[in-house]
């Protein structure tokens, strides 16, 4: 049996290499005709059957992409082999293996594989005829080859199961090792009456033998315990595998494998028991042998390489039929210079050219003869399209036409006033930019701004703004209310065509056109020039009420503005502060880092018709004389402050952090997880639009102190299209509810409230709408499209923005319905770039913003 396989194996691996060096010709293959000088055939005699090797373009061998095929399965071992009486295990008393192949096609119906396989084989017998009990487990490890044949030559090349046959040759180890003692090291002793115990049944002392139980441990090494005789016998060997099986193919990648292997091994002390075992241990006289049933998965790495072999090969044959003798001397536009030297090809029928192939120009112009309106031009002469000379007046008039610098040559637009509105300057107060969400108390403060608005930059952050000034000026009044109010890094800013630009000062002495006011700048250091950070500097008047209270930065710098012109100031310092204990003295200097005057623990005075830069800051005599008086008000600052907080709320150092007076009414039209277009919300002037840092975004609208015109604003947005809004209220940067702000609506629906970190789709999810778009065009669809158009029902035709025409198909609710409609068209009509799209109130968005309304 052994051998036939053997003679089996090599016949196969003879008959590949046999194919694999013959190079067929097909049937009307005319590649080893001979040819005359002419070009004719000859035909083949016997002096012509031979001919030099380098006369034929020899055909190249097939070649052989390396891309194998990933494997990994598990299944069950069993045996056959001397224990059990019919030679056979049950396949419930199977052991588990697993099994990982590397494959590489070599023909399209036959594989080559390398596995290897990791199991257990075992048996065990109980009341066998002969009575032995024997019983045995062992380790098996393979690595071998196989060819696989998968009939793919016989049958249908478009199919999901194939079977195939399998044969090849392997070497394996095995273990083997018996259950002889339970856990306590008592040997196993079988009685007559299905008993198993410590002691022999024929021994004197069997009436003391107690019953013990199998722990299914195989504990003792059959080879080492020598019980036949059989000395140090090899525990590795060789086996012949042969099996069956069916493979499914999932898709271009992955194939699933079911099938059973039997190896037929050349040795026969797998279960240590052969036919020269002595007593009932004795076998019988066939090898042992294993099989395996498994099912795996397995990776296809040579998919994409045959795709590119199938396209390659399909290519060359389109050139099959191409005489490509006959395309050498090809001549297209018919003028007498073959197209290998033509170097102007399609010259028009009856142009004389030159052996070059291109048109005759005789006076060397650029411009051929048969295009020529001016036959002989000067030499060098700049020429038009026809070959005219141009003269010096009418290349200087194109060249001004092309450059154009003065306008002369520029089209009159007339613009609506509002294009040259958003060309202008629009000054705000930034409260902050974030490219993360706001936290939840920050978000409550800047809802209790009033006029707070919200913009998106170029960068994915958030710029959030208060107010709207058509002068720095009156920013600057709002960003001193905001100071005031705890938000010490308002700064004023400006959007011109919709960007945003830093809009503070950079000089000292900045006043507006007329004059009117004037701004003072400094920067604060101590004897070593190191900048005094993140302290409190009062601007005071001459009676020592504080006009106005800034913070330094990191680099000491601070800024007063909106000073009256001859007006005395005194700058002073809260002495409080506690990073003053570090610093001796702290000097007023300027921008080159000259120390002007000493601020700390002297104030200093400034008269600022003066103030034109720092250098020029020293306080006159006239107002040093009475410093003093100043000074003794500055160093008590807080008894100021007390004496003047009723007069003077600015005054305060006590002030909270935030405290914006009064409370805001805002409703609010949903929170998404997803942010979502303007499209949405395109009727909405005052949109906000907050995202919080635990991802959701929050669109708002109106500011209100007032119950009436907020709930008023929220009727309004509910017949707009948002029956979800709601009306929110802030106070002190808290939010606070509608009843705690003075709501005494009868109808208790509309005092509803939700808690800021819940997601709530405001907008009417009636309003999103899918269709199917078929294609973009900026003319008439081609005639192929316009045929497979006027078979679909309800297509229309829409205008863009830019000009093109959409073709849409459907209207639907939801996103399924549209989707099913889109493969529906791909598979009948081949439009393969078919896709849904999505609107809310007729204007386009996005699928996901459009799922996300619809949650």
């Amino acid at each position: 049996m052994i051998h036939k396989f053997k003679y089996i194996l090599v016949f196969l691996l003879i008959t590949y290499f046999s194919y694999a060096q013959t190079v067929p010709i097909e049937k009307g293959d005319n590649s080893l005709k001979l040819t005359d000088d002419n070009g004719s055939n000859t035909k083949s005699n016997k002096s012509t059957d031979f001919v030099k090797s380098d006369s034929i373009k020899k055909q190249p061998s097939p070649e052989l992409i390396v891309t194998p095929t990933i494997g990994l399965g598990t299944g069950m071992f069993s045996f056959y082999g001397d224990l059990y009486n019919k030679h056979f295990q049950a396949p419930m008393v199977s052991r588990l293996a697993f099994d990982l192949s590397v494959s590489q096609p070599i023909q399209d119906y036959l594989l080559l594989s390398f596995h290897v396989i990791f199991g257990k084989l075992g048996a065990n017998e109980r009341f066998a005829p002969n009575n032995r009990n024997l019983n045995f487990e062992s380790q098996i490890r393979v690595g071998g080859i196989n060819l696989e044949y998968n009939f793919d030559n016989l049958l249908p090349p478009k199919r999901t199961i194939s079977p195939y046959v399998s044969l090849g040759f392997e070497s394996f180890e095995f273990l083997s090792k018996i259950d002889r003692k339970d856990k306590n090291g008592k040997t196993y002793y079988y009685w007559a009456d299905g008993t198993i115990r410590d002691k022999d049944e024929q021994a004197t002392d069997a009436g003391l033998a107690i019953e013990i139980k199998r722990d299914y441990t195989y504990e003792s090494d059959i080879r080492e315990m020598n019980l036949d005789n059989f000395g140090k016998y090899p525990e590795r060997s060789f086996a012949i595998p042969v099996g069956a099986g069916v493979v499914l193919k999932i898709n271009d990648f992955f194939d699933f494998k079911m099938g059973a292997t039997m190896h037929f091994s050349f040795t026969d002390y797998i279960d240590g028991v052969t036919e020269k075992s002595t007593g009932n241990r004795k076998g019988n006289s066939r090898n042992d042998n294993f099989m395996m049933t498994s099912f795996s998965l397995h990776y296809n790495l040579e998919t994409k390489a045959r795709e590119k072999k199938k396209a390659t090969k399909k290519l060359e044959n389109n050139y099959n039929d191409v005489d490509f003798a006959a395309l050498e001397k090809d001549d297209y536009d018919k003028d007498g210079v073959i197209d290998w030297n033509d170097l102007c090809a399609g010259t028009p029928p009856g142009v004389p050219v030159d052996v070059n192939g291109c048109p005759k120009d005789d006076d060397q112009d650029g411009i051929p003869n048969y295009r020529d309106d001016e036959l002989k031009s000067p030499k060098n002469a700049v020429v038009n399209t026809r070959g005219l000379q141009l003269t010096d007046s009418l290349i200087a008039y194109q060249y001004n036409l092309y450059m154009d610098s003065t306008g002369d040559f520029g089209l009159v637009d007339n613009r609506d006033p509002a294009y040259n509105k958003s060309k202008q300057k629009e000054y705000a107060v930034e409260l902050g930019t974030f490219k993360k969400g706001l936290p939840a108390n920050l978000m409550t403060k800047f809802l209790s701004i009033n006029d707070i608005s919200s913009a998106n930059t170029g960068d994915s952050s958030t710029i959030y703004t208060a107010g709207k000034f058509t002068n720095y000026e009156d920013a600057e009044k709002r960003r001193q209310e905001l100071i005031k109010d705890g938000l010490a890094d308002a700064k004023v800013v400006y959007k011109l065509n919709s960007k945003y630009y830093d809009a503070t000062p950079a000089s000292i002495a900045v006043s507006n056109d007329n004059g009117s006011s004037k701004d003072f700048t400094g920067k604060l250091v101590g004897s070593d020039k190191t900048p005094l950070a993140n302290s409190k500097v009062n601007l005071m008047s001459e009676k020592g009420q504080i006009l106005q209270t800034t913070t330094t930065d990191e680099t000491g710098a601070f800024h007063f503005t909106l000073l009256k012109p001859d007006q005395f100031v005194l700058v002073a310092l809260d002495e409080q502060d506690t990073q003053l204990k570090k610093f001796k003295k702290v000097f007023l200097v300027t921008d080159k880092g000259d120390k002007v005057e000493e601020i700390y623990p002297n104030n200093i005075a400034f008269n600022t018709a003066n103030n034109k830069n720092i250098a020029s800051n020293i306080a006159n005599n006239n107002y040093k004389a009475n410093n003093t008086s100043a000074k003794n008000n500055t160093n008590s600052n807080n008894t100021v402050t007390a004496n003047n907080q009723a007069n003077n709320k600015n005054i305060s150092s006590n002030s909270p952090v935030f405290t914006t007076p009064g409370i805001v009414l805002r409703v609010q039209l949903g929170a998404y997880k997803k942010r979502l277009s303007k499209a949405v919300f395109r009727d909405i002037n005052d949109l906000i639009e907050i995202r919080t840092d635990d991802g959701l975004y929050k669109y708002m609208t109106g500011s209100f102190t007032s119950m009436e015109p907020a709930a008023k604003l929220k009727t309004d947005m509910l017949l707009s299209g948002y029956p979800g809004a709601f009306i929110t209220a802030y106070k002190d940067g808290k939010r606070i509810t509608l009843k705690e702000a003075g709501a005494t609506l009868a109808n208790k629906d509309n005092i509803t409230e939700t808690a800021d970190n819940t997601a709530v789709s405001g907008v009417n999810k009636k309003l999103v709408k899918f269709k199917v778009q078929i294609g973009v065009f900026k003319k008439q669809p081609p005639d192929n499209k316009l045929a497979i158009f006027a078979k679909l029902k309800d297509l229309n035709g829409e205008k863009t923005s830019s000009g093109l025409t959409r073709y849409v198909v459907g209207l639907f609710n939801s996103y399924k319905e549209a989707e099913d409609l889109k493969n529906v068209i791909i598979k009948t009509y081949g439009l393969t770039d078919a896709f849904v799209v999505a609107t809310f109130n007729n204007e386009y968005i996005s699928i996901p913003e459009a799922l996300e309304i619809l949650k």
